[in-house]
């Protein structure tokens, strides 16, 4: 229901900094001040930008998917580069723009999806799945920032990185969490298959999202 819908995102919100695992080690003041901080604000900027997002493209109408949505794209695109950046504006900026990427996929591409019979109710194939792509991809740079302000405490415990290594780690990382992601999806969908339809999962969105 939309309630327990309700309650699940509460969750999904108070526990999302706790899943940024960039955070500087050189900086312990950051790991456990700004960094969870710089997250809250983003996932915050997130939720308000996918309502006003929504509601433009949407007449005005908004439900409880923008809150799900809202938080879910903004920690994916946040919570990977949050120990990089060390900027609550630029944290809130990067929420933000999940916000309005998730409003407009809900409200102009997602019902062409419906129109297709592809159902996503959830917004896995639209938002969160945008938001991750950039969120991986802007971890490579993110990487190399961090990279750089831990250079001398690398060098004293004699580790051999570069900044190229790191990039073709996280490549290599994306690739493998998309693969999983695939394969443990195709699973999932054939086992629910015969106990579920398209058609009531739409109606279960109409429900949500008025």
């Amino acid at each position: 229901s939309a309630f327990i819908s309700l309650i699940g995102t509460g969750f999904i919100f108070a526990c999302f900094p706790f899943t940024g695992i960039l955070y500087p080690n050189s900086n312990n003041v950051y790991r456990i001040t700004e960094g969870p901080l710089s997250i809250y604000f983003a996932l915050t900027a997130s939720v308000i930008c996918t309502y006003i997002s929504s509601a433009i493209f949407g007449k005005l109408k908004v439900g409880v998917r923008e809150s799900l949505v809202g938080v879910l794209s903004g920690g994916v695109t946040i919570a990977v580069v949050a120990g990089a950046i060390n900027n609550i504006g630029a944290c809130i900026a990067i929420g933000a723009f999940s916000g309005f990427v998730s409003g407009f996929w809900l409200r102009i591409v997602h019902p062409r999806l419906n129109l297709t019979r592809s159902v996503d109710h959830l917004g896995i194939l639209g938002p969160i799945l945008v938001c991750a792509i950039l969120g991986g991809l802007g971890l490579s740079p993110a990487l190399y920032q961090s990279y750089n302000n831990l250079s001398i405490t690398a060098s004293g415990l004699g580790a051999q990185i570069t900044d190229t290594a790191l990039m073709s780690y996280q490549l290599a990382y994306i690739g493998i969490a998309a693969g999983t992601a695939i394969v443990t999806g195709l699973i999932a969908g054939f086992i629910s298959l015969p106990f579920r339809s398209s058609l009531n999962d739409f109606e279960f969105t109409k429900l949500v999202s008025s």
